[in-house]
């Protein structure tokens, strides 16, 4: 993940002057096989159930991710993105974690995506809302539940609708947070 302080179109309508950190995924080169567990860069991973021939990954020239389709028969396909660690104490209960991910045109059906926190031993996954918007996939995460509770860790899934052929892209991917709004 890459530190992104200046104004971001993608993020205009979602974020506020009171977002307390935003940062954009920053894909590296793909490695030459996809392998489940494949790095796509810092914080970045890349999960799957196919044959590793099923599946290529390319790094367009503007920036992003293509993931591209050839006789895939698995179950699914998730990108995994860290939360940052150097905001220390920064997720809490009076916070808002969101994402916002851009995949052009459209939202490809099926996709969604999940926050896992990991509190000592347990994991935990809170509820998100999600919205569609053109072709971006926006959710939050109310990190009210975890009130009292350390997290020591977490990452975000974004779980993709596989496809037996043709090309998924991602143009941007951003994670935020905020202050819960107090009433």
């Amino acid at each position: 993940m890459v530190a992104a302080r200046s104004a971001v179109p993608l993020l205009a309508d979602f974020l506020q002057p009171s977002v307390i950190w935003h940062e954009r995924a920053v894909f590296a080169s793909p490695p030459p096989r996809p392998v489940t567990g494949a790095i796509l860069g810092e914080g970045l991973g890349f999960h799957h159930d196919g044959a590793e021939d099923a599946l290529r990954l390319e790094t367009p020239a503007g920036g992003g991710l293509d993931i591209l389709f050839d006789g895939f028969a698995g179950s699914y396909v998730s990108i995994s993105i860290d939360l940052p660690q150097h905001h220390p104490g920064a997720l809490s209960a009076g916070s808002v974690l969101g994402m916002v991910c851009d995949f052009g045109e459209t939202v490809p059906e099926g996709a969604w995506c999940r926050l896992n926190l990991r509190e000592g031993p347990s994991l935990s996954r809170p509820p998100g809302v999600f919205r569609r918007d053109g072709g971006r996939l926006a959710s939050e995460f109310d990190l009210s539940e975890c009130r009292g509770r350390a997290i020591a860790a977490g990452w975000v899934d974004l779980l993709l609708p596989p496809a037996a052929s043709g090309r998924l892209g991602i143009a941007a991917l951003d994670l935020y947070l905020r202050p819960l709004a107090g009433f």
